[in-house]
């Protein structure tokens, strides 16, 4: 059992008055209990009200922070019982006590509306970045005052997790943290009350590149390493180079597959991101993936086509050259490795999108064609099948006449998809960037998404400047189309819907209903 006083908003920094303590508001009087299917008492949703009051009065009186502050001014003494004489409450509205992975919060407390319309400022941010709620409260900030409308915020980057997952470690760098401290919790409940969206930034199949191993004993890379891609010659690499980010996972083994697919469902499903965005979802490399177990499932794809002799001859080159099946059919290896990576994005997508108003995106490799070739990633497909809503072109090359073709190709086959051109704020000055802004956004790009925050030269100053040259540049030379269709023109849909809270062990989840009004 927990009490309603370790509820209060985990990890989150409160001003302090006389009535308040660092933990958050006063606590509510009396033995309030929270039994393990999340009922609570009506005492308890009470005294929630009550802090739903104290929340609006402060935030209306209280002295917003100046240009330079990075922490709110001390609000006015309010004196909760008094509050609760002057007002009474309407009626108990139903009170949605969150899993331990949710800051705690009403459900009906009003945040300024977001908008699915034209993403146009996005920005990836690290996973560095959320090891503390200061940082994120900094970011998020940040990102307020630079005019970004969009976070992809990486919650998964090596086979790790930087929320509460019930498939994988929690990362690493969260050693320090504490064990109520949930990253993306925290950055949802501070992106979503200032009109940011957050997309859930994760990695799919690049699993580790350090040179040591994870320190969890769960950790894919330590659990299945039979489920590590592997090069012509049966090996892996074990930590990252130059032209290698490290050890990847087999996209084509089933149980990867499912694993994958449970990952990034849950997180659809627990927490109210705004967006899947998915990154390194490919091979390594046309190296990759060579292993045993892959060659065998591409020869049993292979039999049903072939005649007996065929077969036969092939098992017999494969004697001498373990690679041999993909050898004697290049063009079959290449389509075949191809669907392995389409069918999981496919399934996961459309899973999400049955569970809510999602968008699902990716980063990819801004030439098409060399993408689908040797990575395995065949973005344009996975466009033209509506099993992505944008894709965020990684070009990263740096050179502005470049950017402006890879950009201007994209569009013309994004058959009316959003097309962000990804730039690397971190190694370009800002007079360099701004001609590359230039040339992305007249090739026709939707918007521009940098990367990344506190990154080398990508400093919150100078990303603020940043983001003041796309909105220059759309004045200045016009803008394409913002998002259409579903998740485009206008707000997000007026709906109401259910969304499932389930934590393991639990029988029957929680159904909370969360309204979204047209704005």
């Amino acid at each position: 059992m927990r009490t309603a006083s370790q509820l209060n908003w985990q990890g989150r920094e409160l001003p302090s008055t006389p009535e308040t303590t660092t933990e958050g508001f006063s606590k509510p009087q009396g033995d309030v209990k929270v039994n393990s299917k999340y009922s609570i008492t009506l005492q308890a949703a009470q005294a929630a009200c009550t802090l739903t009051l104290l929340c609006a009065y402060t935030g209306a009186n209280a002295q917003r922070p100046t240009r330079n502050d990075d922490e709110w001014q001390t609000a006015p003494t309010i004196d909760s019982h008094q509050l609760r004489e002057r007002v009474k409450p309407a009626p108990v509205p139903r009170i949605a006590i969150a899993p331990v992975s949710t800051p705690f919060r009403p459900t009906h407390i009003e945040h300024t509306p977001r908008r699915m319309r034209g993403i146009r400022n996005a920005l990836w941010v690290v996973a560095g970045t959320l090891s503390s709620p200061q940082s994120i409260h900094t970011m998020v900030g940040d990102a307020v005052e630079a005019g970004f409308d969009t976070l992809f915020v990486q919650v998964r980057a090596r086979g790790d997790a930087v929320y509460f997952s019930s498939f994988e470690p929690r990362a690493e760098m969260l050693d320090r943290a504490g064990r109520d401290y949930d990253p993306l919790a925290q950055v949802i409940y501070e992106a979503h009350a200032k009109g940011i969206k957050v997309h859930a930034w994760m990695n799919t199949f690049v699993l580790w590149g350090r040179s040591t191993r994870p320190t969890s004993p769960e950790h894919i890379f330590n659990r299945h390493p039979e489920w590590i891609a592997r090069d012509k010659n049966n090996e892996y690499a074990k930590v990252a180079t130059k032209t290698l980010e490290g050890a990847y996972l087999q996209a084509s083994n089933p149980d990867v597959q499912e694993h994958l697919y449970n990952v990034f469902t849950e997180v659809a499903q627990k927490y109210d991101v705004d967006g899947i965005h998915f990154d390194y979802c490919r091979y390594a490399n046309s190296e990759y993936d060579y292993s045993t177990a892959t060659l065998k499932r591409f020869r049993n794809s292979m039999r049903e086509k072939l005649s007996m002799d065929e077969v036969a001859q092939v098992d017999r080159d494969e004697r001498l050259n373990r690679t041999a099946w993909a050898t004697a059919y290049p063009s079959e290896w290449g389509a075949w490795r191809r669907a392995q990576v389409t069918n999981l994005v496919a399934r996961i997508s459309e899973s999400v999108k049955r569970m809510r108003n999602i968008v699902v995106s990716a980063a990819v490799y801004p030439n098409a064609s060399d993408a689908a070739k040797y990575k395995g990633q065949d973005w344009q497909k996975w466009l033209d099948t509506g099993t992505l809503d944008m894709v965020a072109l990684m070009a990263y090359s740096g050179d502005a006449e470049r950017i402006g073709r890879e950009t201007a190709q994209a569009v013309s086959i994004a058959n009316g998809k959003t097309v962000l051109t990804g730039l690397p704020a971190y190694s370009r000055s800002v007079p360099d960037m701004r001609g590359l802004i230039r040339s992305a956004l007249q090739s026709g790009a939707n918007g521009i998404a940098f990367f990344a925050y506190n990154r080398l030269n990508a400093t919150p100053e100078n990303l603020k400047t940043l983001a003041r040259e796309v909105g220059i540049e759309r004045q200045e030379h016009g803008s394409p189309q913002d998002m259409e269709g579903e998740y485009g023109s206008g707000s997000r849909k007026p709906l109401t819907e259910e969304v499932s809270f389930i934590q393991p062990n639990e029988e029957k989840p929680l159904r909370v209903r969360r309204k979204y009004r047209k704005r």
